[in-house]
């Protein structure tokens, strides 16, 4: 029986040995490099897909036009979603700052206790300038879809969208700045 325990001891202990050298260069990331990674990953599929989109336009397949057009609308969905729950949190974050002011001691906001933001306010900084601009140009696209019968409807559509990209990138790159 002890000679079962120690075998089995010492086949833990060296199973756990082995567990530990299996990856001993993995380093941790930082959450501002992995959120600079996701950004990078992020812009990358728009541009991937925008650039599919505009083959498939050339080629005149309207099923690979429908796909990769959902495909670049889907991925400013996403963008919008994180630019307005970015601006809830910012909202948030400076109530809960004017609170404290008042020698209140709380915990930090969640973006659901964001005042509403007022539509008709003037965009004031780079992110609402963003949001603002994805916003109606996903507007625009609500609905839409490309006709490969008419090449100037589409070089305008397709300007909105390299715009898009455009605004990605700027953010992409104020983000690599920052670190």
């Amino acid at each position: 029986m002890i000679r079962n325990l120690v075998l089995l001891f010492f086949i833990c202990l060296f199973s756990n040995a082995l567990t530990a050298q299996e990856h001993p260069n993995r380093i941790a990331i930082s959450p501002q490099e992995a959120q600079l990674q996701q950004e990078s990953v992020e812009v990358q599929y728009y541009a991937q897909q925008l650039a599919n989109l505009k083959t498939a336009f050339a080629a005149k397949d309207n099923g690979k036009i429908a796909v990769y057009e959902s495909a670049v609308l889907m991925s400013l969905r996403n963008e919008i979603n994180q630019l307005d729950l970015k601006l809830a949190t910012h909202a948030a974050q400076a109530a809960r700052r004017k609170l404290a002011s008042s020698g209140q001691i709380n915990q930090a906001a969640t973006p659901e206790e964001a005042p509403r933001r007022d539509p008709l306010a003037d965009a004031t900084t780079p992110d609402e300038i963003r949001f603002e601009a994805m916003t109606y140009t996903l507007a625009a696209f609500d609905r839409h879809a490309f006709d490969p019968s008419k090449p100037e409807d589409a070089a305008k559509d397709f300007a909105k969208l390299d715009d898009i990209l455009k605004i990605m990138e700027a953010a992409l790159a104020e983000l690599k700045a920052r670190q």
